[in-house]
């Protein structure tokens, strides 16, 4: 179980450097294309989106049912659950007041670390799944006729 641990800790600890380079790239683009505001309204949310994912990450690993009771971290387990939602909902609204129009681009880097996430996972079960070899008679062609033939 301890290996497992470390390698979901591997995984996001990858899931954060990809959203940091990832962040970048997308911040860089709104900014030539869009507007700096919207630059900075997205890298705002980023963060906080790394935050809800580290979360989630404490609420599993430190307060899971593997770790004995829930009963005996129930109010922390609350409080973090309850705190991040609190903080994304207070940054949502401070953003909707000062420019609504700005809202996407908080959503958007809210959610980029999650997209990441799934997107890594989805490429590990894919990389799991898939065999490099080519299927037999197929001679390496989609018509599974040999070159020549």
């Amino acid at each position: 179980m301890a290996e497992h641990a470390e390698s979901i800790q591997q995984v996001l600890v990858r899931t954060y450097r990809t959203t940091t380079v990832v962040a970048v790239v997308v911040v860089l683009w709104i900014w030539a294309y869009v507007d700096a505001r919207g630059a900075a309204i997205f890298s705002l949310g980023v963060p906080l989106g790394m935050l809800l994912l580290a979360a989630v990450s404490f609420q599993v690993h430190r307060m899971g049912p593997s770790k004995g009771s829930v009963g005996k971290g129930k109010l922390a387990f609350v409080g973090v659950a309850v705190g991040k939602f609190a903080l994304a909902g207070l940054v949502m609204y401070l953003v909707s007041r000062w420019s609504p129009a700005q809202l996407p681009y908080v959503a958007a880097g809210y959610s980029l670390p999650v997209a990441v996430l799934v997107l890594k996972m989805l490429g590990t079960g894919l990389n799991r799944h898939v065999d490099a070899e080519p299927v037999a008679g197929s001679g390496g062609n989609c018509s599974g006729r040999r070159v020549g033939e």
